[in-house]
């Protein structure tokens, strides 16, 4: 099994309302979330750091596939 630097979950979406909302409910059960506004800003970070990753399949310039 993969070692991760932490148990946090990515959201990438470009739609505010969805990210934002997601966000919200996921730590309000009490996991570690980061939301991102497109691919490209996730991308330049350290992806390979997340655990999980729940992305929108729909976006412009870079889809979730």
């Amino acid at each position: 099994m993969a070692q991760y630097k932490s148990e946090t979950i990515a959201i990438v979406d470009d739609d505010s309302s969805v990210r934002e909302g997601m966000h919200r409910w996921l730590e309000a059960i009490g996991l570690r979330v980061e939301s991102f506004a497109s691919a490209a800003a996730f991308l330049s970070g350290a992806p390979e750091s997340f655990a999980r990753l729940i992305l929108d399949q729909h976006m412009p310039e870079t889809t979730g596939l």
